[in-house]
């Protein structure tokens, strides 16, 4: 893959163990970080740039976001452990081209 045809790809609605002070709570709106109230213990502050992944502009990127929530009173995101069989209805599918 060329450089010429990879970008980095990063969603700010995306939650991350370090770059949100608060995460979606159980029944909160994980793609709706104004509704999100449970404190995160791991959040870096403001100044932390989070790793990114080099992926094909033409491809497609699985996010296991859907059916979680993070629970700040044991520090752990609750849900399924993986997702198996492409189950799409767990997975959020980011498409880099339309961005």
């Amino acid at each position: 893959m060329s450089a010429s045809s990879s970008r980095r790809f990063h969603s700010s609605t995306e939650p991350s163990g370090r770059t949100h002070p608060l995460l979606p709570g159980n029944g909160e709106d994980i793609g709706d970080p104004t509704t999100w109230t449970a404190f995160n213990s791991g959040y870096a502050g403001p100044d932390y740039l989070p790793r990114y992944y080099v992926f094909n502009e033409t491809g497609t990127i699985p996010i296991y976001s859907k059916g979680i929530y993070y629970d700040s009173s044991t520090g752990t995101w609750v849900g399924k452990e993986h997702v198996s069989n492409w189950d799409t209805s767990a997975l959020t599918l980011a498409y880099p081209a339309a961005h």
